[in-house]
């Protein structure tokens, strides 16, 4: 090679080290990152408390489990990719008493957290006690609307409340105990005998009237029905649904919290031609085979958007209500059952989904409240849809 060529290469050499060395840049010195700190949130059950396996619990999984992060594998297939961790710091006080829920709430506001659920209509006065008290403090109440001392509704500017239609996730389900029913005889076991129960037991007993007029009986007064006085006592539960299927019932929906365990574990040990609806959670794996399906009332997602607003800062003073067209209420994923209504009738579950359309259309409007008369029954007023329209 010429002697010129290597004089050339050594400055290119020798220039790009001398250029690189000149303009390297200083090194960056990084400011420490400084994590904003978890939201805190705050959550009092109902009286039914922890391991109810239905409503409390439902809570307790959109805070603990969603929100907090504590089990994602709990999020059920159609909320996959919604639901992530908050990263969330829970805070929970468990009620056993109506009495408990003023001091419960006051103790957690007294905290400052970021927002407070309560869970449960029977919150509705002290949630207003304490939010007027606490008023730099967010509440959200699940079922309940905060009420002043006169028994009034009034929502403050640090309340949030989210509502549901489980009349119409209670018809779904009753449509298809009519649909089910081997004797034509249907039951229904309530916890506490209050207003929203009851819009449970209208809702299915008009789902069996649409479906086995027979098995209703008019006005759905054929249905059996029985309460149990509590959310908590599953030994209550255990002797309402053995007074039932006494009586040659062969399904059950149990709205009944805790109590409706009981009514689960009989449908269990009676065996084959007997079975339970459960409430509120998926509680078809607690007796596989023999809980037909369950009412779903998205109650842990509620709880969850309720977070999420904190953490975004869109979180307002409103009234959120949710039913079959807002995925609020629906029937189970029939994990167990599935393939045993396909075997009695591969029609069965096209005849829900299109009861479940009509409701989402607003063609069907399902009752909300039963009738009180001397006899003693629940009449419920209700004039089923057209056979055809659901049996296209």
């Amino acid at each position: 090679m010429k002697k010129w060529v290597w004089i050339l290469i050594a400055a290119l050499v020798v220039g790009g080290g001398a250029l690189y060395y000149v303009t390297r840049p200083e090194p960056v010195v990084e400011e420490p990152v400084v994590e904003e700190p978890a939201l805190r949130i705050g959550l009092v059950t109902s009286v039914g408390g922890r391991g109810d396996k239905s409503f409390n619990d439902a809570a307790l999984r959109g805070l603990e489990l969603w929100a907090a992060g504590g089990d994602l594998a709990t999020v059920p297939e159609f909320l996959k990719g919604e639901i992530k961790s908050l990263g969330v710091e829970p805070r929970v006080i468990e009620s056993r008493v109506v009495e408990d829920f003023y001091p419960n709430l006051r103790t957690l506001a007294e905290e400052g957290l970021d927002l407070i659920v309560a869970v449960g209509f029977l919150q509705s006065e002290a949630v207003y006690k304490v939010a007027k008290e606490f008023p730099d403090v967010k509440f959200m109440i699940i079922d309940g609307l905060p009420t002043n001392p006169e028994g009034e509704v009034e929502m403050l500017p640090n309340t949030q409340a989210y509502l549901f239609r489980e009349n119409e996730g209670s018809f779904l389900v009753g449509a298809l105990a009519g649909l089910m029913t081997e004797t034509n005889k249907v039951g229904f076991v309530g916890g506490m005998d209050i207003f929203i129960i009851h819009r449970f037991e209208a809702g299915y007993k008009a789902g069996v009237m649409t479906t086995n007029p027979e098995a209703a009986g008019p006005e759905g007064r054929g249905v059996l029905v029985d309460y149990t006085g509590d959310f908590r006592d599953p030994l209550k539960g255990a002797a309402s649904a053995k007074a039932i299927f006494g009586k040659e019932a062969d399904i059950i929906f149990a709205a009944a919290g805790a109590s409706g365990i009981g009514v689960i574990d009989t449908a269990r040990d009676m065996g084959e031609g007997y079975f339970a609806i459960g409430v509120d959670s998926d509680q078809d794996w607690m007796a596989p085979g023999r809980v037909l399906t369950s009412m779903l009332k998205m109650v842990d997602l509620a709880v969850y958007r309720s977070i999420e607003s904190v953490l975004n800062e869109t979180y307002k003073a409103e009234i959120i209500v949710l039913g079959v067209k807002e995925g609020g209420v629906d029937i189970s994923p029939l994990t167990y059952t599935k393939d045993m209504i396909m075997a009695k009738d591969p029609q069965i579950l096209d005849h829900i989904a299109n009861l479940k359309q009509l409701i989402i259309e607003g063609t069907l409007v399902v009752p909300d409240e039963t009738k009180i008369d001397p006899t003693g029954d629940r009449p419920v007023i209700f004039t089923p849809p057209a056979t055809e329209l659901w049996k296209k």
